[in-house]
């Protein structure tokens, strides 16, 4: 990111040569996360890149719909594995639950 950018944006800001990233209105980066509110299960879509659940050990390789199933207090967020001072916060808050 860089000063003046906003943290919340659609994935095709950061992804413009993807074209399924064009299509979801109901996904959004919010600064290195991926965010996908959810009611009840639902497939998130997860750009180029190597992905890493941010509250379960999870890893999910890019471009790729994955489904997933987080309860109505949740919300699956997604952060990129080369985001290492991410990593060591998700390292921390893992151990919490």
């Amino acid at each position: 990111m860089k000063y003046g950018e906003s943290i919340v944006y659609p994935l095709v800001l950061r992804n413009p040569e993807d074209d399924e990233c064009a299509v979801i209105n109901d996904g959004y980066l919010a600064g290195n996360f991926i965010a996908a509110p959810i009611v009840e299960g639902r497939e998130v879509y997860l750009p180029k890149g190597i992905w890493m659940d941010f509250l379960e050990p999870k890893r999910g390789q890019g471009p790729v719909r994955i489904t997933t199933e987080v309860p109505l207090d949740g919300l699956p967020l997604y952060v990129e594995a080369h985001d290492r001072a991410l990593l060591a916060v998700l390292k921390k808050v893992s151990k919490c639950f």
